[in-house]
């Protein structure tokens, strides 16, 4: 139950990072802020905090482009990471 929880989650936050990112491009602050807020919930429900973190620094400076992609490579990066232990939550004959 919890893997398909976490599984829906990376699900969404993928969909909606390019989103996001597209927003950060065209220097798009009130859409930079909603789709950052959105996220930040979404990742502090599921209790993943380092990656609320994220979304939360990009939400407070919306039009600071190169702190929001930054912050935008890190969430891709931590994503990578939980979808790694998901899998091994879903199929435990996976764990090494």
């Amino acid at each position: 139950m919890i893997g398909e929880l976490f599984a829906a989650y990376l699900e969404q936050t993928r969909t909606a990072l390019p989103r996001l990112r597209q927003r950060v491009e065209a220097a798009d602050a009130i859409g930079v802020r909603a789709v950052a807020h959105e996220q930040k919930g979404a990742s502090g429900m599921v209790g993943v905090l380092a990656i609320a973190a994220c979304f939360a620094a990009i939400e407070r400076q919306p039009d600071q482009q190169d702190a929001a992609v930054a912050a935008l490579d890190a969430v891709e990066a931590a994503l990578g990471r939980l979808a790694a232990e998901v899998r091994s939550l879903l199929d435990p004959a996976q764990q090494p």
